[in-house]
């Protein structure tokens, strides 16, 4: 009765599902009622911060950026106009004064954008060095790298420059027909040289939305091409804009605002290319070559590319027992033969003269390079055509498939120097014209785990089916790599190098990689002794004697655990025993009545 009491006693004060409901909504609605309060409160403090800014001259408007404007004109005006400025001066009229603020210095900087005009920027011999030497998407044969950089004249007559428009006018011109074309490419070069750096300073505030916008464009086309399974290799146009950005935009930053996204589209670009032909090969070869100069000015990993390099050089391999076979580093390559060793040379595989050259952008970027390459599936090898009459073509095929194993030798070679050197640079290192970036050294400690696997497969290349340049630059390529596996091997964490007086002694710490970790630490009491000791050694010696203990007390647990089911079962069979001979005795017992009973009865008889 008492049970059934209480239940009915705890039933009725329960609330209902409504009222729970009820209350949950009435919560909600006062907590948004709090954050429109502190949101309105936050508002009205920005706002009256910014007409505080705004009152003492430090926000940036239109008409002040149109009054740098004029002063940066007035500054070239004849001595004439000096006077009357004078003479308004001493009548005592006041003085425009378009300068930027040190706000506005700090603006640009936290933005990492190109600071206005009135901002006092390098000369135009330091703009000129900033580029080294390389044309919009040019390669290293083209001539027009070498001419002079046309410097835009401020004062000169013509529309006024928009960044927008210019950058459009740049992309019309590399999405061309033949836009690899070297008269194309010194075109694109005077464009970025005399309109677009120019737009870029008169529009320091617009130009990166519209650079960022386009970055938006042609990564939702590549989503969409990589979406519907459509060939999505890099385009000339992609490669010219990502080149572009990094001209206009030359940082060492860790982040920033238009090189960070623009960096992350082309490692897309090369972890999600599938892998169908040389040519597709030879674009990501370029790419990533490129995005080395771009954006390794300071040490970057990469993980995209050393993967699809790595890849690319197992290409180059023989695959003569597919079970057996290591399995590419990225599922953008090809699995089936012929196709998974596109880039290996056959032995009887050579050109008519013998030589090849460097792979140019006319090759990579040709319009017809799929046609090209369709009468083989992709694979370059004149020998399945069975054309006779086919000899230039499979020619074209073999320079196109020796200059896109060249180029990947010395883009390998290139990260392999980024990575692995510092700034004492070795003799190999100085003598192949690198300068290495990895000053501090914090891609060496993982060096020998990224290129182990390339030092691996260099092995592997079948050299003697090489022409003897290409020849060289496997085992030049295959000696490096052993070199800087074998200085970085040495390196281990945690290793400082100081000087006492004179002599300079190392000190190496213990090579762990495993942290300590106290299971006593008390983060509420820091200030415990077993937290502070000297090394943790009494915390942890009482702690190895307390689990001591407690196998011991778990130890003897056990035994005595062991020796009592050895008892009970001793005891049980002395029961069985004992049963079954109480049950003998008592059948032998009765058999013995019953014998006595009838001797009596027989013996009663016979008297």
């Amino acid at each position: 009765m008492a049970s059934s009491s209480s239940t009915r006693h705890h039933n009725i004060h329960k609330p209902s599902a409504l009222a729970v409901r009820v209350a949950a909504e009435r919560r909600q609605r006062a907590i948004m009622a709090m954050l429109r309060d502190e949101h309105s409160e936050r508002t009205d403090d920005l706002d009256e911060r910014f007409r505080d800014l705004n009152a003492r001259g430090m926000v940036v408007t239109a008409a002040t950026a149109q009054k740098m404007v004029a002063a940066r004109k007035g500054a070239a005006e004849t001595k004439g106009a000096e006077n009357d400025d004078d003479e308004q001066q001493q009548n005592g009229t006041p003085k425009p004064t378009p300068t930027t603020t040190d706000y506005d210095q700090l603006y640009y900087d936290l933005q990492l954008l190109p600071p206005p005009a009135s901002v006092v920027r390098p000369s135009a011999t330091a703009a000129s060095q900033i580029h080294d030497g390389t044309q919009i998407g040019g390669g290293p044969g083209d001539d027009a790298s070498s001419s002079a950089p046309a410097q835009p004249s401020q004062n000169a007559a013509g529309p006024p420059l928009d960044f927008g428009t210019e950058l459009d006018t740049f992309l019309e011109c590399a999405s061309a027909v033949g836009a690899p074309s070297s008269a194309n490419i010194a075109k694109l070069d005077t464009l970025f040289r005399t309109r677009l750096q120019a737009a870029l300073e008169k529009c320091s505030v617009s130009g990166p939305r519209h650079i960022l916008d386009k970055l938006s464009e042609f990564r939702a086309d590549f989503l969409h091409s990589k979406n519907a399974r459509l060939a999505s290799s890099p385009s000339f146009v992609q490669v010219t804009f990502l080149q572009l950005v990094a001209k206009l935009f030359p940082s060492e930053a860790r982040f920033h605002p238009i090189l960070t996204p623009t960096i992350a589209f082309a490692s897309e670009l090369v972890g999600n290319t599938r892998i169908c032909s040389v040519g597709q090969c030879g674009r990501l070869i370029f790419l990533c070559a490129q995005m080395c100069d771009w954006f390794c000015r300071r040490p970057r990993f990469f993980p995209e590319v050393l993967a699809f390099l790595l890849g690319a050089l197992q290409l180059c391999c023989e695959s003569k027992n597919e079970a057996k076979e290591v399995p590419f580093s990225s599922m953008n390559f090809p699995i089936s033969l012929p196709h998974r060793q596109m880039l290996f040379v056959p032995p009887k595989e050579t050109t008519t003269t013998g030589t090849f050259g460097n792979l140019s952008l006319a090759q990579i970027f040709h319009p017809n390079i799929g046609d090209l390459e369709a009468e083989n599936g992709g694979i370059l090898d004149g020998e399945e055509n069975g054309d006779a009459g086919a000899n230039n073509t499979d020619e074209d095929k073999c320079r196109l498939r020796l200059a896109t194993v060249r180029a990947l030798f010395a883009t390998i070679g290139q990260y392999a120097r980024k990575y692995g050197t510092t700034a004492a640079a070795d003799e190999s290192v100085a003598a192949a014209g690198d300068q290495p970036t990895n000053d501090d050294g914090t891609m060496r400690p993982a060096f020998n785990a990224c290129f182990g696997p390339f030092h691996r497969f260099c092995l592997r290349l079948p050299v003697a089916n090489y022409p003897a340049q290409l020849a060289d630059e496997a085992a030049q390529l295959t000696q490096l790599l052993a070199k800087l596996m074998a200085q970085n091997g040495r390196v281990t964490q945690m290793k400082r190098i100081s000087k006492r007086g004179t002599t300079t002694t190392t000190n190496s710490a213990i090579k762990m990689l495993e942290p300590r970790f106290d299971e006593r630490f008390d983060p509420e009491r820091r200030n415990n002794k077993n937290n502070n000791d000297s090394n943790g050694m009494k915390s942890r010696e009482k702690s190895w004697a307390k689990r001591a203990k407690n196998e011991r007390r778990g130890a003897l647990k056990e035994l005595r655990k062991g020796a009592r089911g050895m008892a009970n079962a001793y005891a049980d069979r002395q029961r069985k025993v004992r049963r079954e001979r109480d049950e003998k005795t008592k059948r032998i017992m009765q058999c013995l009545e019953v014998q006595e009973s009838e001797h009596k009865k027989l013996k009663a008889l016979k008297k």
